[in-house]
């Protein structure tokens, strides 16, 4: 496949969201006065959130939404009774200056940056991705940094790509075609689904393999980041 760009989601891809979550569930629980954190919670919080994300990829939430309603709807689950909105407060307050990075995203990165062009497509907000990614020491690597908050519409939406290509032409003057970038993700939704789609090629990350017969038409699998180079 002749690939002339690389577009990289973030959390659980370039940086270790389920390591924060279950440290700032820990360490978040004992703040607030709740029960002690159990793994068997992160469970729990995956299925909820995993839910909630597939709301907003089809429109039928919004961020105001969960920025109010997450954490309820985590605790009433965990059978707590606490304030969710201020947990989720507390929750992006500590998820802004997180930026630990998934095993070979470092080295991955590097090398992928002097062979192409690359560009961050990720559901989140715009100011928090830019951060993390600073606090990582991986922001320069980007050319362009396409965020869900930024662009007010999110992963796995035409409206979202088109966004990032007219960026790309507008910062960068060039003008790809679908078929000519490389999406690389964990998620089959937001980042597979939206991309087949769109008419980009994919590279599903899927470090556990959890999904080897998910049925879609993925271009590239890799159960390590450091097997992309190679394959390219």
């Amino acid at each position: 496949m002749e690939i002339r760009a690389l577009f990289w989601d973030v959390d659980d891809t370039i940086l270790d969201f389920e390591g924060y979550v279950k440290e700032t569930m820990r360490s978040g629980f004992r703040e607030f006065g709740l029960p002690e954190y159990e793994p068997w919670m992160f469970e729990r919080f995956t299925v909820i959130n995993s839910g909630i994300w597939r709301e907003l990829e089809k429109g039928v939430i919004t961020f105001e939404d969960i920025i109010r309603d997450r954490w309820n709807r985590i605790f009433e689950d965990l059978g707590f009774r606490a304030d969710g909105p201020a947990f989720e407060t507390y929750f992006r307050q500590q998820l802004h200056d997180s930026g630990i990075l998934m095993d070979g995203a470092e080295e991955t990165l590097k090398e992928l940056a002097a062979l192409y062009p690359m560009y961050v497509a990720s559901n989140g907000p715009a100011s928090q991705q830019e951060n993390r990614l600073v606090k990582a020491g991986v922001r320069e690597l980007f050319r362009g940094l396409f965020t869900s908050g930024g662009f007010g519409v999110s992963k796995p939406s035409e409206a979202f790509f088109d966004c990032c290509f007219r960026q790309i032409r507008e910062l960068d003057g060039m003008d790809l075609k679908p078929e000519e970038v490389l999406m690389i993700g964990d998620s089959l939704t937001s980042d597979m689904d939206g991309a087949i789609r769109y008419g980009l090629r994919t590279c599903l990350y899927d470090p556990k393999d959890r999904h080897g017969s998910c049925g879609m038409p993925i271009d590239l699998r890799v159960q390590d980041l450091r097997e992309i180079p190679g394959l390219l």
